[in-house]
């Protein structure tokens, strides 16, 4: 059906795009979605403005095709470039930002003419492209993808290029694999760089704006069987894929399902139905952003760096130095201090990460605050099992140890046994002389039973300071390597090697599926 929109209509419709794509923190289109779940979604319209009996819903559709009124918003998301001579791989629209990237690098500037999109490279390519949009849930559907030329300054000449939109955040119904980014099947190989520069203005756009979540994700459905049976159609009239959710959801909100809005979708997905698989796509895709950014959220976390200086040092001789000295060099001490210290290393990189993930997550934070709040402690946690080496910690636990049984308790226990011979001597002197005053067949007698009064004692003490003096001299020994503050240092090192070892292994987990386009 033909459709013309009028002037009053267009403004209002680019003012509700506004509001979906651009609100702040994103509330109203995570409103939609709820209101879409609850099947209250035209109430949650009309209460911001925007009644469907003032606007019709079909201006979206005018708005998704090349034309007069095409907006740029509509084709949402990620495209790979059709083989082609000039080497480009991925192109992404960022609805919230109005924003086209090339092989993750920004262009500029990006005008939208007749329906045809215009912007530059860097390199001074310049593509003028025409784009076959994802449509609402009901209406013959697409296949997304653009098309046009690309010019080169300098060179009269164009070059013909093609692209089809894919989903990196895969089918909301599959929940299974948040950790991977799908890519079309027979993806070419790119350099490391390419590779990363567009995963990172991925990560970036769907990090910022849910709008943009969404057109990273395929919402592909098929309803259950009595649903297709009491609606008395083929299931392939309902396998859906590639719809445009958000365009589906403002169609709700304007009266698309509605009979009495005198305009309503019809076919298969008519009326309630249509509502219903709506619902039940909206709250996936609602779960599938939710655990995805708790993924992106915590592959975030895992290689941040964390510094160990100062801190650790101070902790690690405050807790060697609560244990008593009977309990020093048990060989529960070492675990009982490695678990203070993970506590203490929550705190600490809580501290140090907050304010940057807050910052970078503040979308995520505003709008499922909970959920964000025990990603981030168990991100921590589990950043410290990763990052910090059990061997190297034990090395630095034991180390303030020994340093301590150096400078503080051998020296004191070796003072305290050399009193205690001295005076066990003094004693056994004193006696011995008293002895000697006593008759001569009293004499030998006597001196004999206190040679063997203080035998024990002072064989206990001499073997006791001998011990003890060698054990000072083995630790020293010992000590002869690095000090408290050179192995933290090795901590530290080590640490960001892990880290490192953590971010390439993000990136290949992340490029571990390959899928068919949708």
């Amino acid at each position: 059906m033909s459709y013309t929109p009028d002037t009053k209509q267009l403004e209002l419709m680019q003012k509700l795009l506004d509001k979906t794509f651009n609100s702040k923190d994103d509330e109203f289109l995570m409103g939609l979605l709820d209101a879409v779940q609850k099947d209250t979604a035209t109430d949650y319209t009309k209460t911001h403005g925007f009644d469907f009996k003032e606007i019709n819903w079909r201006i979206i559709k005018e708005m998704s095709k090349p034309g007069p009124h095409f907006d740029l918003r509509m084709a949402g998301g990620v495209y790979r470039f059709d083989n082609n001579d000039l080497g480009f791989y991925e192109l992404l629209v960022d609805s919230s930002m109005r924003a086209v990237f090339v092989d993750g690098e920004p262009t500029e500037p990006v005008q939208v003419k007749e329906g045809l999109v215009i912007f530059s490279t860097k390199s001074q390519h310049k593509f003028e492209l025409s784009f076959t949009c994802s449509q609402i849930l009901g209406e013959e559907i697409s296949i997304p993808s653009f098309a046009g030329h690309c010019t080169i300054a300098g060179v009269d000449s164009k070059i013909s290029t093609t692209g089809r939109k894919f989903y990196p955040w895969g089918d909301v119904p599959d929940g299974t694999d948040d950790e991977i980014d799908h890519s079309p099947q027979g993806s070419k190989t790119v350099p490391e760089h390419k590779l990363t520069a567009v995963e990172d203005a991925r990560d970036g756009a769907a990090i910022n704006s849910l709008a943009v979540a969404i057109d990273f994700m395929s919402t592909k459905y098929t309803p259950p069987r009595d649903i297709v049976y009491l609606m008395a159609v083929d299931t392939g009239d309902l396998y859906l894929e590639s719809i445009h959710f958000t365009a589906t959801m403002l169609g709700i909100g304007l009266g698309a399902f509605l009979s009495l809005s005198g305009d309503a979708i019809g076919g298969a997905l008519a009326g309630a139905a249509g509502v219903q698989v709506s619902r039940v796509i909206a709250a996936a895709v609602k779960t599938r952003y939710q655990t995805k950014q708790m993924r992106k959220m915590r592959d975030y976390i895992a290689v941040q760096p964390v510094d160990l200086r100062g801190w650790l040092k101070e902790r690690v001789e405050m807790f060697v130095n609560e244990y008593s000295r009977d309990y020093l060099e048990n060989s529960g001490m070492t675990d009982d201090v490695a678990g203070k210290v993970e506590t203490e290393y929550k705190i600490e990189a809580g501290g140090q990460l907050r304010r940057l993930v807050r910052k970078k997550f503040s979308k995520f934070h505003h709008l499922f605050e909970t959920d964000y709040n025990s990603t981030f402690d168990t991100a921590v946690a589990e950043k410290f099992k990763k990052e910090v080496s059990a061997t190297y910690l034990k090395g630095l636990i034991e180390k303030q140890r020994d340093e301590r049984l150096i400078t503080k308790d051998l020296p004191r226990e070796i003072r305290k046994l050399q009193k205690e011979q001295e005076k066990l001597d003094k004693q056994q002197r004193k006696e011995l002389e008293d002895a000697g005053k006593l008759p001569i067949g009293k004499q030998n007698r006597k001196k004999e039973e206190i040679r063997k009064k203080y035998e024990a004692d002072l064989k206990r003490t001499e073997k006791d300071l001998t011990d003890k003096s060698e054990r000072e001299k083995e630790l020293k020994e010992k000590d002869r390597g690095k000090d408290i503050d050179g192995r933290v240092e090795d901590l530290q090192k080590e640490a960001e090697a892990r880290r490192r070892r953590e971010a390439k292994a993000q990136r290949e987990r992340r490029r571990g599926r390959i899928i068919r386009l949708h």
